[in-house]
């Protein structure tokens, strides 16, 4: 991942085959990137960045687990949905038990990267 900021612009890039880690200004800790895409992600603030990085990493993972994805629609929406329901566990476990901030943002992640699997896969049509 290169990073760059250009007049408060922040400037990711997530490249093909690369492992390199890059902190961000303002990011906690630095991004690994261990990915089969090519992304630019443009933001000027860089939670966003971060967060844009997470989800397409999140994707690599989910398609190297999962190379076959559904053909149709719908049970490519019922695979987001199915994320997205384990996101409103996580959300009450966090209220109402003992659950962890760190487990809602794996599974609204692994949500995102869902939605972007089945929007990838409608421009293919």
């Amino acid at each position: 991942m290169v990073a760059a900021t250009t007049a408060n612009l922040i400037v990711l890039s997530y490249n093909n085959n690369m492992e390199n880690q890059q902190t961000l200004a303002g990011a906690a800790t630095p991004l690994s990137v261990n990915a089969t895409h090519s992304v630019s992600v443009h933001h000027r603030n860089p939670q966003e960045a971060a967060i844009s990085i997470s989800i397409f990493k999140e994707l690599s993972k989910a398609e190297a687990k999962l190379p076959n994805f559904p053909d149709d629609i719908i049970h490519q929406v019922a695979v987001m949905a199915e994320e997205s329901g384990e996101a409103v566990r996580s959300a009450l476990q966090l209220v109402y038990e003992d659950g962890s901030v760190d487990d809602l943002k794996k599974e609204l992640l692994q949500t995102a990267a869902m939605c972007v699997r089945t929007l990838k896969s409608l421009e293919q049509k």
